[in-house]
């Protein structure tokens, strides 16, 4: 998953699409729909999506993370935490106190109106002509994408399967380096769409800032103080206001879900920032995913 996550990284250009089509062979799967994106007033990406399947039925919808030359995707996704959206608006039947995040939201719409002209048009139909194949599903993404994954995944599986789990198939949200997307609320209703004993889908590494943002935020402020690296301005100061703005709606990771990395500090990143964007980069994630897994086999 994390490396799928990684290959949606690869620059949009109509080269590239055919780049991440051939890297998700490389793992024996097979991109079927997208790679797509919205493109900005000046040329630059903001949203992308694609689905691979891996020929035996398992359907994985791979959201990208910020473009970081995107100013649309930090400021209108990332960063737009001072108001708090009715989930009712994606998941009709969803509680009222089920919310999420303005950025949220606004990458929800981003992602509704990715269309691949090739296949289906937008993703909900192409899932939807697909459904009596999949015998998997899965949603996947990393930063931005992991912060979209789990609201993506209850809206895929409200407007695909109708209701929560998909019944008679394996299903399940894959987040990495995910920022909090919502409140209580919407936790409790994301519960309902998981799957009895499948938890741990949320990977989380200790000493990535993002998961930290925008529940509580105090994890963050002594995060790199035991390796020499102080937090504080200019870093602290944007940090700060986002959290304060955000503090209001009551925004939580639900922890029940989250799967702790093991902890590998960079002594090469002498900087508050570059260590910040080492611990986040999705090839550290791959590294840190690696080794758990091996540790698990080892077991």
């Amino acid at each position: 998953m994390i490396r799928l996550c990684n290959f949606s990284y690869i620059t949009d250009t109509t080269s590239s699409k055919q780049v991440v089509k051939d890297s998700v062979q490389t793992l024996g799967m097979k991109v079927v729909w997208g790679p797509v994106e919205l493109i900005d007033d000046f040329g630059v990406s903001y949203s992308s999506m694609y689905v691979a399947n891996d020929l035996t039925g398992n359907y994985t919808v791979v959201i990208r993370g910020t473009n970081y030359e995107s100013l649309k995707s930090w400021i209108g996704e990332d960063f737009q935490v001072h108001k708090a959206v009715k989930f009712s608006r994606f998941v009709k039947p969803a509680p009222s106190d089920a919310k999420i995040s303005k950025g949220t939201c606004n990458g929800m719409d981003d992602l509704i109106k990715l269309k691949d002209k090739n296949n289906s048009g937008h993703v909900v139909s192409f899932l939807l002509q697909a459904k009596s194949m999949i015998k998997g599903f899965y949603v996947t993404g990393h930063s931005l994408g992991g912060t979209l994954t789990p609201p993506f995944y209850a809206y895929l599986c409200y407007k695909i399967f109708g209701g929560q789990p998909p019944l008679n198939i394996n299903s399940s949200p894959f987040s990495f380096a995910g920022l909090t997307a919502g409140n209580k609320g919407f936790n409790d209703l994301l519960q309902t769409y998981i799957q009895t004993g499948d938890t741990n889908w949320r990977y989380v590494n200790p000493l990535d800032v993002a998961p930290n943002l925008w529940d509580g935020g105090d994890a963050i402020k002594t995060m790199y103080t035991p390796y020499g690296l102080p937090y504080a301005a200019p870093e602290s100061d944007l940090i700060d206001y986002l959290i304060y703005r955000a503090k209001p709606n009551n925004y939580v990771q639900p922890d029940s879900s989250k799967l702790t990395l093991d902890t590998v500090f960079n002594t090469a990143k002498n900087s508050w920032i570059s260590q910040a964007e080492y611990q986040h980069h999705s090839t550290t994630y791959i590294s840190l995913v690696d080794k758990c897994y091996a540790k698990r086999n080892d077991q």
